[in-house]
């Protein structure tokens, strides 16, 4: 874990990509927090935060591969086309926690 002006970020970070759809997992919490923060980041910069913290990285990490399992990538991301060009049409709140956004 890598501590920033107050921000613990995990390790668990990272970015997925499924049936050419990218979204990149932010796992943090304030030092002076206990919960973890879950944000998913579609190539477009557009965010889905929960807006309940978790009790560990590991279990906010859980929540964000269910969320896309159960509601699919593309609740979350932008699809690149065949011809190179991005679509962000299918994009809507994810049912997985409590996200805001």
């Amino acid at each position: 874990m890598v501590t920033l002006t107050g921000i613990i970020r995990s390790k668990l970070e990272s970015t997925i990509t499924r049936d050419g759809v990218s979204v990149q997992f932010k796992i943090f919490r304030a030092a002076s927090e206990e919960g973890w923060t879950l944000e998913i980041i579609d190539r477009q910069g557009g965010s889905t935060v929960w807006e309940e913290p978790f009790p560990t990285d590991t279990a906010a990490f859980a929540e964000a591969m269910a969320a896309i399992v159960e509601e699919g990538i593309a609740e979350f991301g932008c699809m690149e086309k065949r011809d190179g060009s991005v679509s962000c049409d299918s994009v809507s709140a994810p049912l997985g926690g409590s996200p805001a956004g």
